[in-house]
């Protein structure tokens, strides 16, 4: 009985999928108001608890090696620990507890399709979708509810509702909540094309919840004002269309494939530009509704308030929100240790040191660069060359067989990684932050590389190569 109870404990423990669940969800409420250090706690635990799945799923079961290029993971590593080595003065734990984190992803989300069969792992999925979905919708409620009857409300000092002209609703950023809605409308778009494979009339009841958590969800994003975020979003359609374009089962003429592209190019051209005309147009409705019910006092400065009415929507700033001459200080800090790079733990620190006035955030904003400034051009290229592979085989697995994904999912997780990748060049996103915006990266990688697995066995070798 007693062994009974200590082998299910065990199960619990050594289960990744749980793990996986419990840590995105808390790297979400990390983003939620009133529950930052609630998260920061539960987070010491997940740290813990994912080091010891780590230990016992992949390196005692010898998991690590049936993970594809999981020699180049280990090469990152091993590079990532010297310059930590080399800068051993400064942030040495900062940057151990970067690297850590960065094998927790590498390891537990990328590869966890060694683990799980390709059905565990769809189920897992559709969980957390659904969790996103929910939870957003929740939350986004939440917060326009308090947008429509009281404009703002400080609490605890935290902004619920507007701040600063920009929708925050009940999240601790704007950048936030417009991530948490794209994702949640693109987490509803799988989830609806799934359904409709299996037609069952239940599944259509749930596509009607999930289309009005798509409404909710696009009008936080656009009231959000975020450009980084509704430039994910149109480039996820516009992959998403691509392929669907570009994914023939039969012969290909070269006369189809200059007219699909010039017609796809056309497509995004239109829909990027009245995309974001649609924006501004209803950020102007919005503010003359909410103008005629209420006057709101808008901050200015952290302690500073104006009488005025509301507006959606950021006038007269810098369209890059200073981003460019975070990148010009970027390249001042990569010259000082071009090779090896200078740590991520290092970056505030060495921004004080060796920039007049330091850096104008605590990022570079940019997920690329923080890689290559953190783990230096030996870094950089091992994880570009790994990027590459990865890229490469899924790819090749999508449309070398596009008739096998016609009632599949692979390519819309092909898609948000693309988008996602786009989407890393104006976001602190990718490696080393323990953030969910990274989080969710490398979960939907091993999603993504799950399908990958369980379509590649299907293919011949010179299919694949």
């Amino acid at each position: 009985m007693v062994s009974s109870k200590k082998e299910s404990i065990l199960n619990i423990v050594f289960d990744s999928r749980i793990f996986r669940i419990a840590y995105i969800i808390d790297l979400y409420l990390d983003t939620v108001a009133f529950l930052e250090d609630f998260s920061f706690i539960v987070r010491c635990f997940m740290l813990l608890w994912g080091g010891i799945i780590l230990v016992n799923n992949f390196i005692m079961r010898k998991n690590m090696q049936k993970i594809k290029y999981f020699k180049l993971l280990l090469l990152f590593l091993a590079s990532c620990f010297l310059t930590t080595f080399i800068h051993i003065s400064d942030n040495f734990l900062p940057n151990l507890l970067a690297i850590y984190h960065t094998s927790l992803c590498f390891f537990l989300f990328y590869g966890m399709y060694v683990e799980r069969n390709s059905h565990d792992i769809e189920e897992e999925m559709t969980l957390i979708f659904k969790i996103f979905i929910y939870t957003t919708a929740m939350l986004s409620i939440i917060g326009l509810l308090i947008f429509y009857f009281a404009v703002q409300v400080h609490i605890g000092g935290y902004w619920l509702g507007i701040y600063r002209n920009r929708l925050q609703c009940v999240y601790t950023n704007c950048n936030f909540l417009a991530l948490h809605s794209v994702i949640s409308i693109i987490c509803c778009h799988i989830l609806i094309c799934k359904n409709k494979v299996k037609g069952i009339k239940s599944n259509i009841k749930k596509n009607n919840i999930y289309i009005i958590c798509v409404a909710i969800d696009l009008i936080c994003l656009i009231l959000s004002d975020s450009n980084a975020s509704l430039l994910f979003l149109i480039v996820y359609v516009i992959v998403y269309i691509f392929y669907k374009v570009f994914s023939f089962n039969g012969q290909v003429y070269v006369n189809h494939v200059v007219k699909r592209s010039l017609a796809l190019f056309f497509v995004a051209l239109i829909l990027a530009f009245s995309t974001f005309a649609f924006r501004e147009f209803c950020q102007d409705g919005v503010a003359k509704i909410i103008n005629s019910v209420h006057n709101v006092e808008e901050p200015t400065h952290d302690n500073e308030h104006i009488k005025d009415n509301t507006q959606i929507g950021r006038e007269n700033y810098d369209i890059s929100s200073g981003r460019i001459t975070l990148w010009k200080q970027a390249y001042l800090m990569f010259k000082k240790n071009p090779i090896m790079g200078i740590g991520r733990g290092n970056i505030v620190e060495y921004g004080d040191r060796y920039l007049e006035d330091g850096l104008i955030f605590s990022e570079f904003h940019n997920g690329y660069i923080t890689i290559l400034v953190s783990w230096g051009i030996v870094g950089f290229t091992i994880f570009a060359v790994f990027s590459l592979c990865v890229a490469v085989n899924m790819a090749i697995c999508l449309f070398k067989r596009p008739q096998d994904y016609t009632d599949d999912i692979f390519p819309n997780l092909f898609a948000f990684l693309v988008s996602y990748c786009i989407y890393s060049l104006f976001e602190k996103t990718i490696l080393s932050e323990i953030t969910y915006m990274v989080l969710i990266f490398w979960l939907m990688v091993g999603y993504a590389m799950s399908y990958v697995n369980k379509y590649s066995k299907s293919l011949s070798y010179s299919e694949i190569y």
